[in-house]
């Protein structure tokens, strides 16, 4: 007996060694962009994804007001491939959900921008003096260059958020910012984004602000923007933040190391 407990605790031992061994190489993996398998776009797949996506969006009846005006105010820049093919990527080429979020980021785009800035593309010189504050505080930003697996990279440095109750939109706006900027880039269309989040001043608390707004961001990336989360690293790990770092891993249903 006392032969085969040690064979067991021995097997049970491996076992454990060989899944800390596979968690660790998954972790790697998704850090360099290893695992994600990119869709290959032939003509025919674009084809057939704008022609379902059409046919999803004249589906939808409800909550489409801010969608219709984008269809009067700028029709070209609605109705044309490269808008509507950064929703498809972002959604893997699921027509039903790159509709659901086409029609929420122009109600969401409305909100935060005003119908004036809205219906056109996001420029700086359309950004007020807190937006600009925002901006240049560094709470969060896209960074230059890309990944070795060619995806684009967000930090989001929470210490330096700008924590001014009247400021929430500002931080909405500058997100919103970072967000087109990479989307500029096809292959970060392609090839998604990776999120790093700081946070290592000992001295940094929660604010219920603070809180709003990170909330925002990732109902945004969740809902309305078309960017494809490829993971999120957290960097210098605030006890606090826990309770955020599930809602991330439920809104976005990614990997968080």
């Amino acid at each position: 007996r006392c032969k085969e407990a040690v064979i067991a605790l021995t097997t049970m031992s491996t076992l454990r060694m060989e899944q800390e061994r596979l968690h660790q190489e998954s972790a790697r993996n998704d850090l360099h962009g290893r695992n994600p398998a990119r869709i290959q776009e032939s003509a025919e797949l674009i084809q057939g994804a704008l022609k379902d996506l059409e046919e999803e969006l004249s589906r939808i009846t409800e909550d489409r007001e801010a969608f219709d005006l984008a269809q009067l105010y700028c029709p070209d820049y609605v109705n044309g491939n490269d808008f509507r093919l950064m929703f498809l990527r972002s959604t893997q080429f699921n027509a039903s959900k790159a509709a659901a979020k086409i029609i929420y980021y122009w109600s969401r785009k409305v909100d935060l921008f005003g119908p004036d800035r809205a219906f056109r593309k996001l420029s700086l010189q359309d950004f007020g003096e807190e937006d600009q504050q925002a901006l240049e505080g560094g709470g969060i930003r896209s960074l230059p260059g890309r990944d070795e697996a060619g995806r684009g990279v967000v930090l989001s440095y929470r210490p330096y958020y700008d924590n001014r109750r009247s400021h929430q939109k500002s931080m909405q706006r500058a997100s919103w910012f970072c967000f087109h900027a990479l989307l500029e880039d096809i292959d970060v269309q392609r090839n998604g984004v990776v999120g790093i989040i700081g946070n290592d001043m000992p001295s940094y608390t929660v604010s219920t602000t603070d809180t709003k707004v990170n909330r925002s961001l990732w109902r945004d990336i969740g809902l309305a923007l078309p960017v494809r989360i490829q993971g999120v690293h957290r960097v210098l790990h605030h006890p606090a933040m826990a309770v955020i770092y599930e809602a991330i891993d439920f809104v976005i249903g990614q990997k968080n190391t």
